[in-house]
């Protein structure tokens, strides 16, 4: 017997309490936790056009956030050796 998705109410689940979307969304709030929620609530929470220039934004931040890490770099890190060509 079918069962409707205790999140979205929409989709028919058979084995399983989420469809595969709100699965998902489910795997990806574990991953993020809170920064998960901030980016739902400042970027879904606005009209169309506010919410394109909030994405654009938002991947601006992470852009520059990756950019400072990859350049303080790791100091553990060591070249791997390659296998020399006889």
């Amino acid at each position: 017997m079918p069962f409707l998705c205790v999140f979205c109410e929409k989709e028919r689940c058979y084995l399983t309490y989420l469809c595969d979307k709100c699965r998902e969304q489910k795997h990806l709030k574990l991953l993020y936790g809170d920064r998960y929620d901030e980016i739902v609530k400042n970027v879904l929470l606005r009209t169309n056009d506010k919410q394109e220039y909030k994405i654009k934004e938002e991947i601006k931040k992470d852009i520059s956030s990756k950019k400072k890490e990859i350049e303080s770099g790791d100091e553990t890190y060591t070249q791997p050796k390659t296998r020399s060509k006889t």
